[in-house]
């Protein structure tokens, strides 16, 4: 990686706060799991004190499983873009966005279903891929303008408004050019290497590493005589990065999918639920309501004092 690139990776927001080892991401998810599992059970256990009623002990979700939805959704996002026959880069940023916002966030919460098209669509802004709002929403069933923009401040704010995603495609692009031998085989090389890097978009990969890492690697797989020859030429050491992994992406079984879709909608955080107005909801609604109008009379007393301070400075 030149300098200058290598400096501007360094200073980038997904070096510093979306790239981890493998533990330190296991950890982060585990941390998060646990305290929204809770916040879940909180919740639950206040709405059936409201209702009166006893609500069903119904299990959670493991992490992994919430992890396995997510994954699922992060490629529907993928056949979503290839609908509409977006660039790689679009794609990637979308796919990204997601998986970043889960890391923060729990699928009993946020289901990934409306979450997803929020991404994409965010995507399409900040990677300058205008498509109208209108002509992108006629084409999903059971979407609508209102339910995209909806959840879009809620994304954005959850990945800290991190837009900018270093994805390994231009890094491949740029190794490409390096390569010996003829153009044909370069080309032929970078399209079996983008097809490796397209699969690898819902994995754990791009959040352990760098662009040019992934890209390297996954140009071996295709080119290894040739990548060999380029890493002799530049001196690099890419042993370790040569051993990445780049199959090892489990592929989504339809059932398991269905099976965790259906524990999420049990176990779905009634603060957050969607099918009807809960207990819970209302009681919040009455305390926003409340607080709303605990400001107006505040406001209006203060406006009632200053005037007849006023009032008094007159006569």
């Amino acid at each position: 990686m030149p300098a200058a690139v290598q400096t501007a990776w360094e200073e980038s927001s997904q070096r510093r706060r979306w790239t981890f080892t493998t533990s330190e991401l296991q950890r982060k998810r585990e941390h998060t799991y646990a305290k929204l599992s809770e916040e879940v059970r909180q919740h639950r256990r206040l709405e059936s004190d409201l209702a009166g009623v006893e609500l069903d002990d119904v299990e959670l979700p493991s992490l992994n499983e919430e992890l396995c939805l997510v994954n699922h959704y992060a490629r529907k996002v993928a056949d979503i873009a290839n609908a509409f026959n977006m660039p790689s880069h679009v794609k990637s940023s979308a796919m990204t966005y997601l998986r970043r916002f889960y890391l923060d966030a729990t699928v009993l919460q946020h289901h990934p279903r409306s979450i997803a098209v929020t991404c994409l669509w965010l995507a399409t802004k900040t990677c300058e891929w205008h498509i109208p709002l209108d002509k992108f929403v006629e084409k999903l069933p059971k979407t609508t303008r209102e339910s995209v923009l909806e959840h879009e401040y809620l994304v954005a704010s959850r990945i800290a408004f991190d837009f900018v995603h270093w994805s390994p495609f231009r890094a491949l692009y740029g190794l490409t050019l390096e390569l010996g031998g003829a153009r044909e085989q370069r080309g032929l090389a970078h399209d079996r290497a983008k097809a490796i890097l397209v699969n690898i978009l819902p994995s754990d990969l791009l959040f352990v590493h760098t662009p040019s890492e992934l890209a390297l690697a996954a140009l071996h797989k295709v080119e290894p005589l040739l990548v060999d020859s380029l890493i002799k030429r530049h001196k690099l050491d890419a042993e370790s990065i040569l051993a990445i992994d780049m199959t090892n992406v489990k592929d989504v079984d339809v059932e398991e999918i269905r099976a965790i879709d259906k524990k999420v909608f049990e176990a779905q955080d009634p603060l957050y639920s969607r099918s009807v107005l809960t207990n819970i909801q209302k009681r919040k609604l009455d305390e926003v309501e409340a607080a709303d109008i605990a400001r107006r009379n505040e406001k209006q007393a203060r406006s009632d004092a200053h005037t007849a301070q006023l009032g008094k400075l007159l006569e």
